[in-house]
């Protein structure tokens, strides 16, 4: 997607500029990914990348004194080739340079659905609790992030991810719409016991699922 693309309800002028911008300045998608900071980012996935591949080429020589003659088949390139590609991978996760961004989902979504529907949900959405999600009668909002359909969500539950150190959970939603699968964390939950933390995980859920049974319901009547 090009920036021209990503501008393009701006583009228009009118009401549907109104409308995108208010959406846009909640999910901060042009901020985020507007074309001069796609180009910072991809300049710093490749200083990053290029930094890691010369340090580790000046320490290769250590290393294959080390394992090197216990591993006669790997080599300098070897090494540095597959710890390049493991950084290049590692980068394009933090710094958001992937094959569906934010911005390319909540577009498609848009231009999929209509930018007046998207947006006559988005100001009745209500807030959940002390979460960074607005909850419409269609659409999950979540502030900084992105928008996603109702009837795209699969399951909710509690998602582990694991550190070097620690694991932490969080209510989350799992969602299967055109740009893949993906998930929507609700909200992080610490310091429970799994009876609590269940409690917690539904309590925070609850609003979602209700959303996805009314939502149901009412495309049974149609």
């Amino acid at each position: 997607m090009d920036g021209k693309e990503m501008i393009s309800y701006y583009d228009m002028g009118g009401r549907d500029a109104e409308m995108y911008r208010a959406i846009d300045e909640y999910l901060r998608l042009t901020a985020r990914f507007s074309p001069e900071n796609v180009a910072r980012k991809r300049k710093k996935l490749l200083t990053v990348t290029l930094v890691g591949g010369i340090l580790l080429y000046v320490s290769i020589p250590v290393t294959l004194l080390t394992v090197g003659f216990k591993i006669p088949a790997v080599g300098p390139e070897f090494v540095i080739g597959n710890f390049l590609v493991g950084v290049w991978r590692l980068a394009r996760q933090i710094y958001g340079v992937g094959p569906f961004t934010e911005m390319e989902r909540a577009e498609k979504i848009i231009s999929a659905d209509s930018l007046e529907r998207v947006y006559n949900d988005f100001i009745h959405a209500r807030q959940m609790g002390d979460t960074n999600i607005r909850l419409g009668e269609e659409y999950i909002f979540k502030k900084d992030d992105c928008l996603y359909r109702i009837k795209d969500i699969q399951r909710t539950y509690i998602r582990k991810e694991n550190s070097d150190d620690s694991c932490h959970y969080f209510a989350s939603a799992e969602i299967l719409d055109e740009c893949g699968l993906c998930h929507v964390d609700v909200k992080m939950l610490h310091g429970f016991s799994e009876k609590k933390m269940q409690a917690r995980f539904e309590e925070l859920t609850a609003p979602i699922e209700q959303a996805r049974y009314k939502q149901n319901k009412s495309e049974d009547k149609l």
